[in-house]
């Protein structure tokens, strides 16, 4: 095929037997750029009356590109095949960095929100920030989580192109930054008689407007001179800095103005070339969509770029702003959306602080002409108790807010913005989230996506995931649940074998696999699983017998820098494996390892191998989960709290294939007996919570736990004890988690249990959200 003859081409010299796997990379990636170059121009240009999308997010997790891309286009065998015929390993480029441009839910719903739109050949285009550090990278030191800096950039990225020519300028109080973007495809994937799009992420980097000053450099040295090269460069140096002091909030605050700043710009710029300045038109033309409120002020932006450029007034660009965007919310806790200290915003941002001033009149015009007394007015309010509040900037500045589950949108409705919803019922909208099955089952799990092709006679559902009901006729077929099961088995070999390789981990892929992996804090709970363990090996090393059969458990997962807590948990979660693992009489029954560094490659490999999904999730924290999705997608069972991404999955799954534990989030709210009774009482969960304070364990000297234990027990001023519920769950966590081991030893009805998930999961496909978006808030 020309891909692979023009991909030997590019080698050059080199043999592919011999080469680099970054020379192998960046010759894959030119041949597979090459060959879609005119397609990619063709399909992201604009064009006289066709609706155009712009989904901005403050980051993207889209993992490696080169497997995903291959798959795409139908040349993933032919490639390995390739690669076999030189006795090269087709993983090698797996030691090519992957961009770390997010981390988060959020960065993984925009990942695969922009598979879904390209594959369905949807005109949606998405824009972010390219971070050179990304992230960090993770590592432990003693059990301690240790940070160093992911520099992506070192290695060769054949997928973006810098577009000099397309560069816009973005002003902070006077001090300019040029925006140049660098855009990358999202390759659609291709079915035989319909052609898929290619979608484009463009992404933003900050560079100085004058590279070096002479004045500077004759009036203060040369440090001065190139004040504005650090300047910039540090706009775009890191993803996620750390904001607990005033440096690191303006640095966020001035990474989110960029990027929307230079995205609105160039929507203005692409909108007048076709159209001029009849920018009534501009929703006719453009749906914005924003993936979270780190994007709102690219509400305000537009206005400001319409009223200073464009002639408008402000009522018309507010009424223009208001028909062209849509925000999907990612935060259901008040306490907890963004919201800006007013002066450092108005410092900062002071002509688009003047927009927030204006939207803040608009709507105490709008509640005093409702006759909406005073003191209910506040929680409208954008400027409202020494705070800009982001996230009704984007409510109000918007035409609908999108909830992504049943329980996230009655959140929304009856909490979070039950003002916005009693003014204007029909503004929240729910639209169920999904995941892109290419990347999360077609591509990590070739095995079973080779099963389900068979049993449905064709591959048809890789871009139809609602095929996969029609598999229930098989969930009773012993010989199908043999072969579920031997794929599952061979899957946990193979990471086995990764593992040892590239992490120095050794498991043991005989035993039951139960996996937690998603970011460490508070409201995921990763304490209470801790806990739940630290009692099973106080219980097993004194000789009780749990009914457990041997399983490895295994946890992967970053702790923001700076919260201490979630650190302290991952050094807990360290000093219990070291126990366990040094320990015959109990690592015969247990294994515990914590993997360090989790992103994209390494959930390739955990999702399709693990057999239970431990989501532990607070029920007022885990309203969309793309990780769970994934891994019942796969066939994991879930032992998980009643939350709302675990609940949809239980509900489409069936009664009796998960292992549910906790109460619903309803229930918890209500006022009941003090959460340090179970404490009291329950001489198991007294056992566990005092080993962080009674010298079992060792804290490297930081007093963590200590903190972790008062928090559980006393509480503070701040939240009453136990504010997450790990002490109020850990009996039903502890019940539900033995329960799923104790079954998975009935064979034929675990993996049936398995097979149904995934089934279920036919209501999760990210392609199906996609098209929801598309028809209810972007009008495509």
């Amino acid at each position: 095929m020309k891909l692979l003859e023009a991909f030997s081409d590019r080698l050059d010299a080199l043999s592919p037997g011999s080469a680099a796997p970054m020379d192998l990379h960046r010759a894959l990636g030119g041949a597979v750029m090459a060959q879609i170059a005119q397609d990619w121009k063709n399909r992201t240009a604009w064009e006289p009356g066709k609706k155009r999308v712009a989904f901005l997010s403050g980051e993207f997790l889209i993992g490696r590109a080169v497997y995903n891309n291959l798959l795409a286009l139908g040349a993933l065998d032919q490639v390995r095949e390739y690669f076999q015929r030189h006795g090269r390993d087709f993983g090698a480029m797996e030691d090519v960095a992957e961009p770390p441009l997010g981390v988060s839910s959020s960065g993984r719903f925009a990942a695969c929100l922009l598979d879904s739109a390209a594959t369905l050949a949807l005109p949606v285009d998405g824009y972010g920030m390219r971070y050179r550090y990304g992230y960090f990278r993770q590592g432990l030191d003693g059990g301690m989580q240790t940070e160093s800096a992911d520099d992506w950039f070192a290695d060769a990225d054949p997928w973006s192109v810098r577009r000099e020519n397309e560069m816009v300028e973005v002003a902070f109080n006077g001090h300019r930054v040029r925006a140049i973007p660098f855009d990358m495809p999202i390759i659609g994937y291709g079915v035989p008689g319909k052609k898929a799009g290619i979608g484009r992420l463009r992404l933003w980097q900050a560079e100085p407007a004058d590279e070096f000053s002479y004045v500077n450099y004759r009036r203060d040295g040369m440090g001065a001179a190139f004040s504005q090269s650090v300047s910039a460069a540090g706009i775009n140096a890191l993803l996620f800095p750390d904001d607990s002091q005033r440096a690191g909030k303006v640095l966020r605050l001035k990474q989110q103005y960029f990027f929307c700043s230079a995205t609105i710009q160039d929507l203005c710029r692409g909108f007048e070339r076709l159209y001029g300045s009849d920018f009534a038109r501009f929703p006719q033309a453009l749906a914005i969509h924003i993936n979270g409120e780190q994007p709102a002020i690219a509400i305000p932006e537009l206005i400001r770029v319409l009223t200073h450029q464009y002639a408008c007034t402000f009522d018309q660009a507010f009424d223009i702003a208001v028909r062209t965007f849509s925000y999907c919310n990612r935060t259901v806790d008040p306490q907890l959306l963004e919201k800006w200290n007013t002066a450092l915003f108005r410092t900062v941002l002071p002509d688009i602080f003047d927009v927030v001033r204006l939207i803040d009149k608009k709507v105490w015009l709008e509640l005093t002409g409702e006759d909406i007394p005073r003191r209910e007015q506040s929680a409208y309010r954008m400027l409202s108790g020494s705070s800009v509040h982001m996230a009704r900037i984007a409510v109000y500045g918007s035409a609908h807010t999108a909830a992504l589950s049943k329980t996230h949108e009655d959140a929304l409705k009856n909490k979070t913005f039950a003002e916005w919803h009693q003014r204007d019922p029909g503004r929240i909208v729910r639209i169920q989230g999904g995941v892109t099955q290419r990347r999360w089952l077609a591509l990590c799990n070739p095995a079973l996506s080779d099963m389900i092709t068979e049993l449905l006679g064709g591959d048809a559902w890789i871009t139809d995931l609602a095929r996969l009901k029609s598999l229930d006729k098989y969930a009773d077929d012993a010989g199908v649940m043999t072969r579920f099961r031997q794929i599952k088995q061979r899957n946990k070999q193979a990471l086995a074998a990764w593992l040892k390789s590239k992490k120095s981990v050794a498991i043991d892929p005989a035993r039951l696999l139960n996996v937690e992996i998603k970011a460490v804090s508070a409201r995921n709970r990763l304490l209470l699983t801790a806990l739940v363990l630290l009692d099973l090996y106080y219980a097993v090393k004194d000789g009780e017998d749990v009914r457990m059969p041997p399983g490895t458990f295994l946890f992967s997962g970053k702790a923001a820098p700076g919260d201490e807590k979630a650190g302290g948990v991952i050094k807990l979660i360290s000093e219990i494996a070291a126990r366990i693992n040094a320990e015959p009489a109990v690592s015969r029954t247990m294994q515990l390892f914590f993997v360090p560094d989790y992103n994209v490659t390494l959930a390739q490999r955990i999702i399709p191998a693990a057999e239970i999904a431990l989501q532990p999730a607070a029920a007022n924290a885990g309203y969309y989960s793309s990780g769970a999705i994934k891994l019942a997608l796969n066939g994991a069972v879930t032992a998980g709290a009643l939350n709302g991404a675990n609940a949809a999955i239980f509900g489409a799954a069936g009664k009796g294939n998960n292992y549910p534990f906790g109460r619903p989030g309803n229930e918890r709210n209500r006022k009941t007996a003090a959460p340090a009774d179970p404490y009291a009482r329950d001489p198991r969960i007294k056992r566990a919570v005092d080993s962080l304070i009674n010298g079992a364990f060792d804290d490297g000297g930081t007093g963590i736990f200590r903190i972790l234990h008062q928090e559980l027990v006393q509480g503070s001023d701040a939240a009453p004890p136990d504010p997450n519920g790990v002490i109020a769950d850990f009996a039903s966590c502890r019940e539900a988690m033995l329960q799923a081991a104790r079954d998975s030893e009935g064979h034929h009805g675990f993996s049936r249990r398995g097979f149904m998930n995934m089934l279920g999961c036919a209501s999760f496909s990210m392609d199906a959200t996609v098209r929801a978006y598309a028809e209810k808030l972007w009008g495509l």
